[in-house]
């Protein structure tokens, strides 16, 4: 009876990792999810990269996943040393195509960006079907829409004819790469790039004539890409304008470097506000705003009407730093050290936003005419003469609701927690736009300190900062002064994740960076790296640090957080790394995903394992490096966890590579149907040996051709021939069986021993 219950234990466990069913009991899963295999279990020998992308919107969220390996399979042209690939979910399965095209297309090409649609931006050289009197290794622009039904029969278009390329050529016909990254909308109307004048080497290097004397020049491309509208065409960016007023400069300096905004939503109002800045390392950077390929308006400069006295009268152009903007392009923020508006009476940094419309009320305010039309130093400080020191942004909402920022100077009182800023510490603000325009219903507030040394927060001492931090090294700067912050919001600013060393909460009592969540409305902090069920002192145990699965990728994707989103829309779902075992099942010891989740009412959030626990290898870090890659995140729904992982949970994947899973809520896909033969006699027994693996739906669809070949056919054995009653076959042949005695006393034996 032992083997019959060890076998049912064995069939129990595999059903449930095959098919998610009870995959809760079995991995820890939290309740309610399953795992799906999202990638092919055939991968050319190599394993999945990095994910890249999920798409949104008409895209359908969570139903594709864009993510890089090194193998080639699916279709993927061979000689790229990395290829992109989309996986889609279809009713009972995913399927994977590539994403780059043929060489007889491109005889290379990058994947620079991809849209909330999945829609793909790439740079590359046109291979032999390019455009007609184009060189090979010129650079070009391709467009391809990723969920094209057919896209193996749109890449095999000769070039000439396929309405997503654009071509690029200088004027020097020469082959030159394309400075930094791009930007873009959303859709790819608008690409704006950078390209180099004169300079090291000798020769024109622009390609638009009126750019030829400038040292680097910013170009936006009108792509007239499908369902863009309008004609393909190519503008210079940073130039000025000839009516000369004070807000639109006759002329930009040629000789200064220009670069297109660092921030969200740099390219706005469906491509018609594009954002840059000229001379953006000096200390007189200025900020413009480009409308409509026609007019160049200055931001970051006073306006009359909002500075009657103080500072701003005459003083001089000092840096400014683009923060983002919101999508529709009517509010921009930045920083600067230059006073703008009458209250402001320091030369220390502030944090502005400027309002853009239309001078007057119209129904119909075109890009065109539009202008700053307020200022508001969102710093502001309650006290006259309180510099806001603002050290950096640490997130914006992409609506331009509400913005994070850290500041030195104290703009506000207590938080809900009865904390207080204090002058000189990293005291970290949101600032709320409120319902009306302009400061009448904004307001300031106070969510906690951060920490920049050892019981540090700025220049004050803080104990709830720990003793073993480093001015430089290992604290929170990064949430003020780094590209790549550990923050993030909803679509509103309603809820803000982020990463802190600070002991914020009383329950917070370990040294390590734990992740908390800050709910704008209601004013309250959640530590939402904690133990699950109080597991490892409640996620207090030393020598761990947590981090959030964010990361810059193309500038597309971070506007709309297609590949680095690790907090719900709703705020009530959070993804987090850490090598910290906050689930008793985590065993492995290594980096590990977890889900924190919280519904209304709930007077704390609960904590489960997104990734098994067990894994070899940990999740969240390079194979074979110490570069920390994002592998885990989450659908603005909450639904889908996308995670890579080495460690098979479904029965189709064997090969021990990295792979993409989807940890999704709900149904998973159907099961196959069962047989309903009866069965007779014998047949109805089991076989006492473990069962055959179950092939389970999720796995990825393969290209023709590329499973590995059928073994061959075994020769069929030559019948032996029947030997007639009393003879027996010895070489062969039929001979006289001869009966032995001992072989009569062994039969005998056995008849006694039954």
């Amino acid at each position: 009876m032992w083997r019959w219950g060890l076998r049912f234990l064995v069939v129990v466990v595999f059903v449930c990792v095959a098919f998610g069913g009870m995959a809760a009991v079995v991995w820890g899963l939290p309740v309610g999810r399953h795992f799906e295999l999202v990638s092919p279990s055939y991968k050319g020998g190599y394993g999945v990269l990095d994910l890249l992308a999920t798409g949104m919107g008409g895209a359908g969220e969570g139903e594709g996943v864009v993510f890089d390996s090194t193998g080639h399979f699916a279709g993927s042209p061979v000689g790229a040393s990395t290829g992109s690939y989309l996986a889609r979910r279809g009713a009972s399965e995913w399927s994977t195509t590539p994403l780059l095209p043929p060489q007889a297309v491109a005889t290379s090409s990058v994947l620079n960006d991809i849209s909330p649609l999945l829609k793909g931006l790439y740079t590359g050289s046109p291979g032999s079907n390019a455009l007609a009197g184009e060189e090979e290794g010129e650079h070009t622009f391709m467009f391809h829409d990723l969920l094209a039904a057919d896209s193996e029969a749109a890449f095999s278009t000769p070039f000439s004819e396929v309405p997503f390329g654009v071509p690029l050529e200088r004027l020097d016909k020469q082959s030159w790469p394309l400075l930094g990254s791009t930007t873009s909308d959303p859709g790819f109307c608008d690409v704006v790039f950078r390209g180099n004048g004169e300079g090291f080497f000798e020769g024109p290097r622009a390609f638009l004539e009126e750019a030829m004397n400038a040292r680097e020049q910013i170009y936006d491309l009108v792509t007239g890409a499908p369902g863009c509208g309008g004609e393909r065409a190519l503008h210079l960016v940073a130039v000025g304008n000839t009516l000369g007023s004070h807000h639109e400069p006759a002329l930009l300096e040629p000789s200064c470097v220009s670069s297109p905004g660092q921030g969200i939503n740099a390219v706005a109002a469906g491509g018609s506000e594009i954002f840059f800045a000229s001379c953006p390392t000096s200390a007189t950077a200025q900020l413009y705003m480009r409308l409509e390929s026609a007019r160049t308006v200055h931001i970051s400069t006073p306006l009359a009407a909002d500075c009657v006295s103080g500072p701003c009268i005459g003083s001089h152009e000092q840096l400014g730093q683009f923060v983002g903007a919101n999508e529709a392009g009517t509010r921009a923020f930045f920083t600067t050290n230059q006073p703008l508006v009458t209250g402001d009476t320091d030369m220390t940094s502030d944090l502005y936003m400027a309002e853009i419309g239309c001078p007057e009320v119209e129904a119909d305010c075109e890009a065109a005419k539009r202008e700053v039309t307020s200022l508001v130093q969102v710093s502001h400080a309650p006290s006259v003469g309180e510099a806001a020191e603002v050290q950096g942004v640490t997130a914006l909402s992409p609506d331009g609701q509400r913005v994070y920022f850290v500041a030195h100077g104290v703009l506000s009182g207590a938080n809900a927690e009865g904390a207080v800023p204090a002058k000189g510490a990293e005291n970290l603000y949101v600032y709320d736009r409120g319902e009306g325009v302009g400061t009448e219903e904004a307001t300031t507030r106070f969510i906690a300190d951060l920490c920049s040394g050892p019981q540090l927060s700025g220049v004050v001492m803080d104990h709830g900062c720990p003793s073993d931090l480093e001015v430089g090294g290992r604290n929170d700067d990064g949430l003020w002064s780094s590209n790549s912050k550990e923050a993030q919001t909803t679509g509103d600013g309603s809820f803000l994740v982020f990463t802190t060393y600070g002991r914020l909460l009383a329950s917070d009592t370990d040294t390590g960076r734990d992740v908390y969540r800050y709910d704008a409305q209601s004013e309250t902090l959640d530590r939402v790296s904690v133990g699950e069920e109080g597991y490892s002192q409640n996620g207090n145990a030393e020598g761990y640090d947590v981090r959030l699965p964010l990361r810059q990728v193309g500038q597309v994707q971070v506007n709309d957080e297609l590949g680095y989103r690790a907090i719900s829309e709703d705020g009530s779902r959070i993804v987090f790394e850490t090598n910290e075992p906050l689930s008793p099942d985590d065993s492995n010891g290594l980096t590990n995903a977890y889900e924190w989740h919280k519904e209304p009412g709930w007077s704390e959030g609960k904590v489960a394992l997104v990734s098994t626990g067990s894994d070899e290898y940990p999740v969240g870090e390079e194979l074979g490096g110490s570069h920390l890659v994002k592998e885990v995140m989450i659908t603005p729904s909450g639904r889908d966890i996308f995670f890579l992982t080495t460690q098979g949970l479904v029965s189709q994947d064997t090969d021990g590579a990295e792979d993409v899973y989807d940890a999704r809520l709900g149904e998973g896909f159907p099961s196959a149907p069962e047989s309903t033969k009866e069965c007779e006699g014998d047949a109805c027994q089991d076989s006492l040996t473990n069962p055959a693996p179950l092939l389970v739906p999720g796995s990825a669809v393969q290209a023709p051709g590329e499973n590995l070949a059928p073994p061959a056919a075994e020769p069929k054995k030559k019948a032996s021939p029947k030997c007639a009653k009393g003879k027996k076959l010895s070489h062969g042949k039929c001979v006289k069986a001869k009966a032995t005695k001992k072989k009569t006393k062994a039969k005998k034996s056995g008849r006694r021993g039954k």
